[in-house]
């Protein structure tokens, strides 16, 4: 499943703060989008591609400048460079511009697409010359359209071309991937990856005021959950929930809002961000028990 830590942190301020500004509102809505758009090709090429195939994702490398891949889909003879898009309306390429329902794009996305399968043409070839680097632009939601007639040298393909797309290249490349090219595969991707640049910034103490204070319901994310003897029952839904697991989930929303300044979760701050409906021992406890990794797969 696709992820994305901006996102994630934003959806946390979204319920907690009395507002995100637009500039927020705008981003989130962009990221919910996007994940979901990746979410839906990786069901669609997990369910009608080869197992045997290997799929990367959300690969950030440089090679002369940095570019991103929201997909590799690499068989034994082929690298795939996928990107998905999650437009509601009609994609036009029109005089070397990209245009979505009449409006113009900030980016030249398919100018951008034909430089990023070159860049990744090379850095496959350092395996095998032979390997076939080709490209595939989707759009991805219900309702997208296109009309792009300049000549590009990759696929663009709307949802409902998928299956047919990944059944003809299952038939086709059926091999499995040996052991040592999955090795040569890793090496190249590692030599030449970048990681990405968008990830959370630590909260302000402004904003760290303005947070509301509770621990939310895990099944139905509202605030309405009240103490018993050692779980958490949700007013509202009804769903019980065990005090240990609540604090594992209100530490990691800590960890999202203080991303890269995890010296600014303790104890102290963990019993206030859960308005004190465990006791300052109780999250003590189990924030000491987390950073010493007994949570780590939790």
């Amino acid at each position: 499943m696709i992820d994305n830590l901006e996102m994630r942190q934003l959806e946390i301020l979204d319920v907690r703060l009395p507002s995100l500004d637009n500039e927020q509102k705008r981003k989130l809505y962009r990221l919910q989008s996007g994940v979901k758009g990746e979410n839906l090709f990786l069901e669609m090429v997990q369910k009608y591609g080869h197992p045997n195939w290997k799929i990367y994702s959300d690969y950030w490398f440089s090679y002369g400048k940095r570019l991103q891949a929201d997909f590799i889909v690499i068989t034994d003879n082929r690298w795939l460079v996928v990107e998905v898009k999650h437009y509601d309306g009609l994609f036009e390429y029109i005089d070397n511009e990209c245009y979505l329902s009449g409006n113009l794009l900030n980016d030249n996305y398919l100018a951008t697409m034909d430089l990023r399968i070159r860049h990744i043409r090379h850095m496959a070839h350092e395996i095998n010359t032979g390997i076939k680097v080709e490209g595939l632009f989707v759009l991805i939601n219900e309702n997208s359209e296109v009309h792009v007639q300049h000549p590009f040298d990759f696929d663009i393909k709307l949802k409902n071309e998928l299956k047919r797309y990944f059944t003809a290249l299952k038939n086709s490349d059926i091999k499995p991937i040996t052991q040592n090219y999955a090795q040569q595969i890793q090496n190249v991707l590692n030599k030449y990856s970048a990681g990405t640049p968008f990830l959370p910034k630590a909260i302000s103490d402004s904003v760290w005021q303005e947070l509301k204070r509770g621990i939310t319901c895990g099944q139905c994310g509202s605030f309405g959950v009240n103490a018993k003897y050692r779980s958490l029952v949700c007013s509202i839904c009804n769903a019980t929930e065990s005090k240990e697991q609540a604090l594992i989930r209100m530490i990691n929303e800590l960890r999202l809002l203080y991303y890269g300044a995890e010296d600014m979760i303790t104890g102290g701050r963990l019993y206030e961000y859960c308005d004190k409906k465990i006791t300052s021992r109780t999250a003590y406890r189990i924030l000491e028990f987390y950073n010493k990794g007994k949570y780590k797969n939790k």
